[in-house]
């Protein structure tokens, strides 16, 4: 009586250790599935905004706007008469802003 309920207590706790594995394997599968998907998830949404940053970039750097504001502010750059044009533009923007004149006047325009 004893030996049988002793392979019946080994039986039920090899079952269980083996139900209890089990368990945790799959749960541990269906954890990793979940990371993936939620992970796959972020991946697109990503991909999309950079999408339509890049869009939105592309269409920026087509337009007028941009072009008139690069040809102004190149052109008014090599019109400033200061031996060091960017430490100065460091300096009005920065340190000191503002100073007025025409590199200024085309940056405000097309800054704002």
């Amino acid at each position: 009586m004893v030996a049988a309920a002793l392979i019946s207590v080994a039986s039920i706790g090899i079952a269980s250790f083996a139900s209890l594995q089990l368990s945790s394997s799959a749960l541990a599968k269906k954890t990793v599935e979940k990371i993936e998907a939620v992970a796959d998830g972020r991946r697109n949404q990503l991909e999309t905004y950079l999408a339509n940053v890049e869009l939105d970039i592309s269409s920026l750097a087509q337009g007028a706007l941009a072009t008139n504001a690069l040809q102004a502010l190149t052109m008014n750059w090599q019109l400033m008469t200061v031996a060091d044009p960017h430490g100065e533009l460091q300096k009005r923007y920065v340190a000191d802003n503002p100073k007025i004149d025409s590199y200024d006047s085309a940056h405000g325009r097309f800054n704002a």
